[in-house]
């Protein structure tokens, strides 16, 4: 991946990388850099990802902007989950996403 040699052991996004040098729309754009500010060891879902950037209803579209997100390094779209606390999809595979939510969990968000 991109920039994984500049990811800090904490679990913490790179700070160099920033949202708008990733191409995507405006709407993916503000979906990632609301991701950004989930916490290690912290999960939100995709309704109240879509209610904080001010587009409540939205949450299939939160998924999407998910899915297409290039850089999961800077952009931490494996702690975005379904409402009913389901991990939901993954784009690099489910398993994986379920390891690093165990491991940002187990490390108490450090």
């Amino acid at each position: 991946m991109l920039f994984a040699n500049t990811a800090r052991a904490n679990g913490d996004a790179p700070k160099e990388v920033k949202v708008r040098h990733i191409r995507g729309t405006a709407f993916q754009r503000r979906v990632w850099q609301e991701l950004r500010r989930i916490p290690a060891g912290s999960t939100a879902s995709y309704g109240e990802i879509a209610r904080r950037i001010g587009k409540p209803g939205s949450a299939r579209a939160v998924g999407r902007a998910c899915a297409s997100n290039p850089l999961a390094v800077a952009v931490r779209c494996h702690r975005v989950v379904r409402s009913d606390g389901d991990p939901g999809g993954y784009r690099w595979g489910l398993e994986r996403k379920r390891v690093l939510l165990e491991r940002e969990t187990r490390r108490g968000g450090t």
